[in-house]
């Protein structure tokens, strides 16, 4: 049977598990953010977090928007020139994880596109687009690369977009292109009766 001297060690064992639990040493430390807010706001990790914690940072999202001042999440309204096999597009999209509202593109170079007969720098869709989802994109054609470079349109162009987010807070963001980068690219065009390299 456990004598007394045992029984007494048990319970001593026990006071200290539970003073251990119920009182840290450091009692002025804050309840942090979860590992993976503090990495977001800048405040990195300690060798106690572990390895999986590590991952799980290098594997987060570029769209995951995270506002560090408030803790909301938010809009991120980008504009994009974008080039597929001699096709010139440009591409308005909120990588973000709210919903963008009445998201406006201004440019600091007017440039026209569908071999010069429409002024793209000035359509409707940039003027205005009164609701922008998060992960949605509009895109519109510009020109094939051919005609936009022989007629000579800029290929420095800033955009400048502006949006609110749903409790109208306002973002503004000014993006610089250089369309420049396309003009040398190579494709290959195939179809059931001729294929061709340009």
């Amino acid at each position: 049977m456990t004598n007394r001297r045992d029984l007494e060690l048990l319970v001593l064992a026990g006071l200290v598990v539970v003073f251990t639990i119920y009182c840290p040493r450091d009692r002025s430390r804050s309840v942090p953010l979860p590992l993976a807010r503090r990495i977001e706001c800048g405040e990195g990790w300690n060798e106690t977090d572990g390895m999986a914690e590590r991952k799980r940072r290098s594997s987060k999202l570029a769209a995951d928007t995270f506002d560090c001042a408030d803790g909301r999440r938010h809009p991120e309204v980008i504009l994009e020139f974008l080039f597929d096999r001699g096709l010139l597009s440009v591409s308005v999209r909120n990588i973000g994880t709210r919903a963008a509202m009445k998201v406006a593109v201004t440019f600091d170079r007017k440039f026209t596109g569908l071999g010069g007969s429409k002024v793209i720098s000035s359509l409707p869709l940039f003027r205005n687009i009164e609701f922008l989802g998060p992960s949605r994109e509009i895109v519109t054609l510009l020109d094939t690369s051919e005609s936009y470079f022989k007629r000579k349109q800029p290929t420095k162009i800033a955009a400048h977009v502006s949006y609110l987010d749903a409790d109208e807070r306002k973002y503004e963001t000014t993006i610089d292109h250089d369309l420049a980068i396309y003009r040398e690219l190579s494709w290959v065009v195939s179809s059931a009766t001729n294929r061709e390299v340009h």
